[in-house]
This record gives structure tokens, sequence and C-alpha cells, in this order.
């Protein structure tokens, strides 16, 4: 019996403006500064980049922000932030409304935990004549640098 494939997507969001683009898995080898959510249909994860500023994991996990992460269980703050990434969750999740999928929250570089809920799923699937991820980040970057 041929096994069920899945669309697995590791997304870029801006929670001011929505959904940005797709990552593909080229990204992972670098130093990362964002918060990434991974959704397979069957579990959310948050991706915690090794270099995101410690004020956004505290707007988002309360004082939990520096516990290690697969001990802390995400609630909404009192703050914008913290709202707007639960409104998101809540979207996700509202895709498929006969399945509700767990949220794990991982950061970059824990290991085991990174390998098994998020990085063993991705494949690099890159266009030939295409930019590569990097570049594409990057320009991606500047362009949010200079409409701030």
């Amino acid at each position: 019996m041929a096994e069920e494939a899945h669309k697995v997507t590791l997304n870029v969001y801006d929670l001011s403006r929505g959904l940005a683009r797709q990552l593909s898995a080229s990204f992972l080898g670098k130093v990362i500064e964002g918060l990434y959510i991974y959704d397979d249909g069957f579990r959310l994860v948050l991706w915690f980049g090794r270099m995101l500023s410690p004020d956004i994991a505290k707007n988002l996990l309360g004082s939990d922000f520096a516990a290690e992460l697969s001990r802390v269980t995400l609630q909404e703050q009192e703050n914008g932030m913290s709202k707007k990434l639960m409104r998101l969750i809540k979207k996700v999740r509202e895709n498929d409304p006969s399945y509700h999928p767990m949220c794990f929250l991982v950061r970059q570089g824990e290991q085991p935990r990174e390998g098994f809920l998020l990085l063993r799923h991705l494949i690099e699937d890159q266009m030939g004549g295409s930019a590569s991820y990097v570049d594409w980040i990057l320009q991606l970057h500047r362009q949010i640098q200079q409409n701030a």
C-alpha cells in the first residue's frame, strides 16, 4: 500500500501583514532571527530562530520566554503581538475544522526536538534558473527594511 503524501509548508508570517511566502529547506542551515510556523496538517510547530529578539519571545511567551520550550504551553498574552499570533494560529486551525493540530514550540538548534518536529519533514525543491532561497530571503529582508 502506497504511503499517502501530505503537503508540508514552512511559511514566513509577518504578524502585521499576513502570509509573506513559503520557505525551503535550504534556509535551515542559516542563523534565523524570525519566528516561523510549520503546518503539516497534523501539527503546528512554532520555530523560534536562534537570533530572535528576546523581547519578541517574551511578548509571545510571557515569563516562560527563557524556559525550555518543550515545557511551555502557548497562551495568549496581554499584548498585540501575542494576540495576532493566536489569531493566526486560530485561522490556520480553521482551514480544516475536522482536526485540531497540536502546537509545539521549538528553538533553532534544539536537538533532537527540532529534527523530529521540523527538519525531517522539509525537502528542497528549487526550480531551475530561479534564485536560491538564501538570495530570496536576503531580498525579502531588504524590502522589509525599506518599507519599515
